[in-house]
C-alpha cells in the first residue's frame, strides 16, 4: 500500500523553517520503495507488540516532495525534494545542519528503506551516555 497524504491527520510545514542541502541519490529500486511512503498502524504511544517500537512517523510523498510528519501531532518536520536535493526543516532546536541532514537520511533508511543502520552521531547527542543516547533516537525515531 502506498502512503497518501489523506491517509492521516496533518499540518503543513510550519514557518520558520530552515532549508539544507541533501544530495544523496537513490537508486530507482530505493525510490520505488521510498514512494510507499509509511502510514503507522495506529496513534500510540506505546510501543508496538511486535517490533517493541512506536509508530512515530507518517510518511508520504507527493510528486517529487517527500513529507516527514511526527503521527501524534501531526507537525511537518520535514519536506525533502527527491529532484532538487533541498530539504525544508522545521523543529529539531539544538540540531545543526549536518544532524538534520543526518537524521532525513536516518529516516529514510531505517524507516522507508528497511535498513538497519545504527544512528548516526549527531552533536545534538554528543554529551549522552549510552543508555539516554539509545533512549533519544527511540523518542525522535520510534526505532
Amino acid at each position: 500500500m502506498t502512503a497518501r497524504a489523506q491517509d492521516w491527520p496533518h499540518q503543513p510545514l510550519a514557518h520558520p523553517y530552515e532549508e539544507i542541502a541533501f544530495p544523496r541519490r537513490f537508486s530507482p529500486e530505493e525510490l520505488e520503495r521510498i514512494a510507499k511512503g509509511r502510514v503507522p498502524v495506529k496513534k500510540s504511544s506505546k510501543p508496538s507488540a511486535t517490533t517493541g517500537a512506536v509508530d512515530k512517523w507518517f510518511i508520504y510523498q507527493q510528486g517529487p516532495e517527500l513529507f516527514f510528519h511526527r503521527s501524534a501531532s501531526g507537525e511537518c518536520v520535514f519536506q525533502l525534494d527527491l529532484g532538487a536535493g533541498l530539504a525544508r526543516v522545521a523543529g529539531l532546536e539544538g540540531f545543526t545542519p549536518e544532524d538534520r541532514r543526518a537524521v532525513l537520511g536516518y529516516l529514510i533508511d531505517r524507516l522507508l528503506l528497511d535498513s538497519k543502520a545504527p544512528p548516526p552521531a549527531v552533536s545534538a547527542f554528543a554529551s549522552l551516555d549510552r543508555e539516554r543516547l539509545e533512549m533519544a533516537w527511540r523518542n525522535l525515531a520510534g526505532a
